[in-house]
């Protein structure tokens, strides 16, 4: 009995055991329902943006409340954000244990509004083990320029996963009063068929907005009521079924303290059409007609880099493009397209067919629409391939005509160098904004199968062995190179999910040989003062090719003195110290030294400047006079002698004549 109670244990145990490990293979599901948190993680100021200084200021809500900069409340309702007019620019995170993305109502009225100059989004994943989602944190950003009026306004950061998970934000700004979207005409459609958004928000939650609507008897002011409601972060709520005609012009008209502000600058017109928001369609899936038929073409030329939109007829169709960063951007700017005539477009024609030429990272949506020819689609480009010999762009249109693989790089900075152990060698890895999400991590495979996750420091060339940092658009790490090492991974976050793509990049690690250093084979050199063009050459063998380094009695040799001129010969190792003139500063004693990952070898040489005997002008003045004098008296005795020389001779004659002519 004892025996079959055992085995039943152990058999609820092993069933237990598979069960977790079951639950742990077939993925991590979201489970948690609580709402995101929302704080402000730095700003700037306009001295700071106008300065050219560009610097963040970084807080969260404690030293943002102290800083007076901005004032933060927090309700049921949201968190309401209050900014002083001397900032130039905000920066909100949202972070949840779950897929997270900031986006704006007004969006619905207009498509393109929230992903313009003004407002910048990215998805950040942090973790310290890719393996454990648990650990996963999901952050979306919300950089926003406050220069305009229209950053007053309400957002939401909501969850991807479950859209009903969410937070809302209203962002206000101090100052004198104004309507977000003054002296602009909006036309505006009923979303559901029971209400109508009348966008008329302000900068102030204390601001008085009054509705107006344009009637053939004149303006008359419609009161707020069951069926008019007004919220001062999202507009007028108008109930369809409560209104006796809902359509027609209207007018939002904002009042402060001091006046009152009726003209058509200062005023928001608002055209509530029949029908339903084109933003509607989009979120009931229907989709384009996507047709071609008899001669009308649609291809992508990947040698010229051009979409190419040919019609059936001789007039050119209207090939539109719209650049969009991600995914969610370019299903949001898709409404705009939904209208568009068949006549051609400003882009380059040629016949009857439209081009529009692709750039390297780019991404968006593009309808061609013409005669026999109506085609939708959203696209993004490969990335840049450093090994290939001629890297076209590539354009894909769907996920799955491209392999993850192929939409991440490894580059390490010295694409073609070998690395050595001892090297400090950087790399990079860069990731398409369409498919990944930030927050790459790094990990280096030793010989033995182990992976060491790297820690991340936010100067990318932190001087630790193992540190990377990231950019806007990809993720740079450091790495001190060891004989063990088999290779460097990246791994990319995959948008709005728990997957990782990686990117491996095998690492060859060679042994360096130590430097040996040769010079002269005299050690000791006598130079005559001003003498010129004195050479001492250094070579110095190893493997890499060591770097020279001269000093001259233990200080180190600049190349900007004049008397020297370092002349460095990396290819075999061999660096010429030329001394265009002896000085007595050329004296001493010369270091070469070879350094390589390996280390380091050096040589001496003794330099000694001679002074040669000076003769001075005076002395030489004298010797001179000396021998001038020396010379006219040699000339004067010569004369002399000369002289009785040829009056010997003549007497002698003479005495000659008189014997002859006894």
């Amino acid at each position: 009995m004892v025996s079959k109670l055992n085995i039943m244990v152990k058999i609820v145990f092993i069933i237990f055991f598979l069960a977790t490990i079951l639950n742990c293979v077939s993925g991590f599901k979201f489970a948690s329902t609580l709402p995101p948190k929302i704080g402000i993680s730095g700003w700037m100021t306009i001295e700071n943006s106008r300065s050219g200084k560009s610097e963040w200021e970084h807080g969260w809500l404690t030293p943002l409340l102290v800083s007076g900069a901005i004032s933060v409340e927090r309700n049921a309702n949201g968190t309401t954000i209050i900014i002083a007019p001397h900032l130039d620019k905000i920066r909100i995170v949202c972070n949840a244990s779950y897929p997270v993305r900031w986006y704006s109502p007004q969006s619905e009225f207009r498509p393109d509004d929230m992903y313009s100059y003004l407002f910048y989004v990215y998805e950040t994943r942090y973790t310290k083990n890719v393996r454990d989602p648990r650990s996963f944190i999901y952050q979306s950003t919300l950089e926003i320029e406050l220069s305009t009026n229209g950053v007053s306004r309400k957002f939401v950061c909501q969850s991807m996963v479950e859209p009903t998970i969410q937070r809302n934000l209203y962002i206000y700004w101090e100052g004198s009063m104004f309507l977000t979207y003054a002296g602009e005409v909006i036309d505006v459609r009923t979303m559901d068929n029971k209400t109508l958004i009348l966008p008329c928000t302000v900068n102030r939650p204390d601001a008085n907005v009054y509705l107006v609507k344009e009637t053939e008897q004149g303006d008359r002011e419609l009161q707020r009521n069951a069926s008019i409601q007004y919220s001062s972060n999202i507009g007028f709520t108008l109930m369809m079924d409560g209104l006796e005609n809902p359509y027609g012009r209207y007018r939002c008209i904002s009042e402060d303290e001091e006046e009152s502000v009726e003209n058509d600058e200062k005023s928001v017109r608002l055209n509530v059409l029949h029908g339903i928001h084109q933003n509607f369609y989009r979120k009931n899936g229907l989709s384009f007609n996507q047709t071609i038929r008899n001669n009308a073409t649609f291809t992508y030329d990947e040698d010229s880099g051009n979409f190419i939109c040919c019609s059936s007829s001789a007039k050119p169709p209207n090939l539109r493009v719209i650049y969009c960063q991600d995914q969610v951007s370019c299903k949001t700017k898709t409404t705009l397209l939904y209208k568009i005539s068949n006549s051609h477009s400003k882009w380059s024609v040629n016949g009857s067919c439209s081009r529009y030429e692709v750039y390297r990272r780019n991404s968006g949506i593009l309808r061609c629409r013409g005669d026999d020819i109506d085609v939708f689609k959203m696209y993004f480009t490969s990335m840049i391939n450093p090994f290939a010999e001629v890297d076209t762009i590539k354009v894909y249109y769907t996920l799955e005509d491209v392999p993850k693989e192929e939409l991440l790089n490894v580059i390490p900075s010295d694409l073609f160098m070998p690395i050595y152990s001892g090297q400090n060698f950087s790399a990079y890895c860069d990731a398409s904004d369409f498919y990944f999400s930030r927050g790459i991590q790094w990990a280096i495979k030793w010989k033995n199968n182990s992976l060491q996750f790297l820690e991340e420091s936010t100067n990318p060339y932190y001087e630790e062995k193992y540190r990377y940092g990231r950019g806007a658009d990809f993720s740079a790490v450091l790495v001190t190179a060891y004989p063990d090492m088999v290779s460097l991974i990246c791994y990319a976050p995959v948008w709005n999910s728990t997957d990782w793509v990686k990117k491996e990049t095998p690492l060859v690690i060679k042994e360096p040989i130590l430097p040996v250093v040769f010079m002269e084979p005299e050690d000791v050199f006598h130079w005559n003062l001003n003498a010129t063009n004195k050479l001492i050459e250094c070579i110095a063998t190893g493997d890499p090719v060591p770097y020279i380094h001269w000093r001259k009695d233990n200080k180190s040799i600049l190349l900007s003195e004049t008397n020297f001129d370092v002349i460095q010969e990396y290819e075999n190792g061999s660096s010429i110290i030329n001394i265009s003139r002896v000085s007595h500063d050329t004296q001493g004693e010369y270091i070469c030294t070879g350094v390589n990952f390996a280390g380091e070898d050096q040589k001496h040489v003794k330099v000694f400047v001679v002074e040669t005997p000076v003769i001075s002008s005076s002395f030489l003045i004298i010797l001179i006079s000396m021998a001038v004098c020396l010379f006219l008296l040699a000339g004067i005795f010569f004369l002399i002698w000369k002289l009785k020389l040829q009056k010997n001779i003549i007497d002698h004659l003479a005495g000659v004549v008189f014997r002859d002519v006894k």
